[in-house]
């Protein structure tokens, strides 16, 4: 299992890339090893290839002694670049992201379709899973590839280390000293470098919108009538400003620090090669040791001060990454939130809330308050009210978005939450708002009301008659299999009602016993909004129905309506009889009346 509720820490960042390739995250150590260890042995040989080429030259030894040497400084040499990450060393990673982005980011998907509806709506949440869910595989690879980088280094550091202390033990001790501080900031920039991804999140969100409404085909007609480029542009640059000097100081400030470090680093380098002179001089120190520990000190001064200082800085960050995967995996989550709905819709006699009290999570005040009403089956129900009244929350309820509620909600007498996920999903069909509008087949938009009956075009087909459509898809050169939008070269687009038709088709195909309209018309006049109600009352006329809406053209075809006022329901009735009271929904109508008229 890739993905559990654990405290992820450094040791996941090697077993992550374990799980999803163990063969080549074995392979990729090695190589890693081999890279790192061959400089070590690079040292000694090199000197005494020097030392011996100096005897040739001096007579003093024949040159067939040199050869093995020559050879095997060669074959560290090829070592070294074969086994670079351009190299050889690259292919492992390359297998390590490509399964890390088949294994890994296929759970976050599947953690993500299973996230309680309330994750969903709070925005700093999806700023986190937005976090996780980019570029995962890369991330995760580097991170293996620093981490086994960082253990390589140290062993190469320590084996230098141990070279230059039998010669020079004080050098040995200095450098590692100076390392310290170094290490220290390595650890405090990586923390600080990630915190400014966070604190940038909804900057990076809004600049990426911003950037796809500018750029993408979805929105080329209106960014050419209205020429709002210029605007969205400037606001555009605005994020996306903010969002890089936020990083940028953070990024000045630690590089500031860690070259200051460099410096003393390269320094004390400088003055140990100067140190070295005297007992080479005086025959102390062979002078091919002297050339191969120079060589290496400076080698040595480079990674401690900077490649060491990358893979900490680098490594603490993806620690942070971790940290925020730790609360991505502890997010609440429906294990049967993927389940299809059952085959045989969750017929019912009644609906029937009682007394049922409600707030969003994170809110302080209560948005239903201690609400009754029964929904009959059959029957066809009116929720209106004014905006933020409880009329969607009511919808949200029923189809189980939510379930943190006090009070009852029972379907035939029995608690809702006591019904499967399955039978839950298949109690209703809702035409939201804010429907979508799926840049696929028109087959497929449709389709997917219905996912147990993916294939079943005969169905596909009378939903479109019923919904009036066959004119606007027949005529398509591909029918019912045209694509939509303007994601694919040959999609076409359909105005504003024939989407609406779109979603009411997708609605029609689910045999749920229920079907909701939650204002998928908000944003038409009110009299072609009345008429859309119209033609969907004639098309569900065997199933209960609910409509919701703050516009009252609809109400009269309800045989019950209830006004939703601050969390309760404040009058119930027909239209005929509410009008009669003169109350809320006589005002309401009085209102409107010009609308219809």
């Amino acid at each position: 299992m890739i993905l559990q509720q654990k405290k992820y820490g450094l040791i996941d960042l090697i077993l992550i890339p374990i799980q999803c390739a163990p063969v080549a995250a074995t392979i990729g150590f090695i190589m890693s090893l081999i890279k790192n260890g061959a400089p070590i042995l690079q040292v000694l040989v090199t000197a005494k290839f020097i030392d011996l080429a100096i005897s040739v030259v001096q007579g003093q030894t024949d040159i067939a002694t040199v050869l093995p040497y020559l050879l095997a400084v060669v074959i560290l040499v090829g070592v070294d670049w074969i086994f670079s990450p351009w190299q050889l060393a690259g292919l492992p990673m390359v297998w390590i992201q490509t399964k890390i982005a088949e294994k890994f980011r296929s759970a976050i998907t599947e953690k993500k379709a299973k996230l309680q509806y309330s994750s969903v709506e709070n925005s700093e949440t999806w700023d986190l899973v937005e976090r996780i869910s980019d570029k995962p595989e890369e991330k995760l690879k580097d991170a293996f590839e620093i981490f086994i980088s960082l253990i390589t280094i140290i062993i190469k550091v320590v084996g230098l280390i141990f070279i230059l202390a039998s010669q020079v033990w004080w050098a040995a001790v200095i450098l590692f000293i100076t390392t310290i501080p170094i290490f220290l900031m390595s650890v405090k920039s990586g923390k600080a470098q990630y915190q400014s991804v966070r604190d940038t999140s909804k900057l990076k969100r809004n600049y990426k919108y911003l950037s796809e409404i500018l750029t993408g085909r979805e929105a080329v007609n209106e960014r050419a009538v209205f020429e709002y480029g210029t605007k969205l542009n400037e606001t555009w640059h605005e994020h996306y400003e903010t969002a890089r000097k936020i990083q940028l100081k953070t990024r000045l400030k630690w590089y500031i620090r860690e070259t200051s470090g460099g410096l003393i680093t390269s320094l004390f380098t400088i003055i140990v090669t100067i140190v070295l002179l005297k007992p080479t001089v005086d025959g102390l120190l062979t002078i091919g040791m002297f050339m191969s520990l120079t060589n290496s000190f400076r080698s040595l001064a480079f990674i401690a001060s900077w490649q060491l200082n990358f893979s900490i800085r680098k490594l603490v960050g993806s620690i942070e990454m971790m940290n925020d995967l730790t609360v991505f995996c502890a997010l609440q989550q429906s294990e049967d939130a993927t389940v299809k709905p059952s085959p045989a819709p969750l017929t019912f006699d009644s609906i029937v809330f009682d007394n049922v009290r409600f707030s969003y999570p994170g809110a302080n005040s209560e948005i239903l308050k201690g609400i009754h009403f029964t929904i009959e089956s059959g029957k066809h129900y009116a929720f209106v009210g004014a905006n933020g009244a409880g009329k969607t929350t009511i919808t949200k309820l029923i189809t189980g978005l939510y379930n943190g509620y006090s009070g009852n909600i029972l379907v035939n007498g029995k608690r809702l939450t006591d019904y499967s996920e399955a039978e839950i999903k298949s109690l209703s069909a809702v035409v939201y708002q804010d429907f979508a509008r799926y840049q696929i087949t028109i087959k497929d938009n449709i389709a997917l009301g219905n996912v147990n009956a993916l294939n079943n075009d005969d169905l596909i087909h009378s939903a479109i008659t019923t919904v009036g459509l066959e004119q606007a898809i027949y005529n398509l050169p591909h029918n019912i299999n045209s694509y939509l939008g303007k994601l694919n070269q040959d999609g076409v687009d359909l105005s504003g009602g024939q989407w609406q038709r779109l979603a009411m088709a997708r609605a029609i195909v689910n045999p749920a016993p229920l079907l909701i309209l939650d204002e998928p018309t908000a944003a038409l006049d009110p009299v072609s909004e009345s008429k859309i109600y119209e033609e969907f009352e004639k098309l569900s006329a065997n199933r209960t129905t609910i409509f919701i809406s703050h516009r009252l053209g609809s109400t009269k075809l309800a045989d019950k309506i209830f006004v939703i006022d601050d969390g309760t329901i404040a009058e119930e009735g027909t239209h005929d009889e509410l009008i009669a009271r003169n109350q809320i929904y006589a005002t309401m109508y009085e209102s409107q009346r010009g609308w219809y008229q």
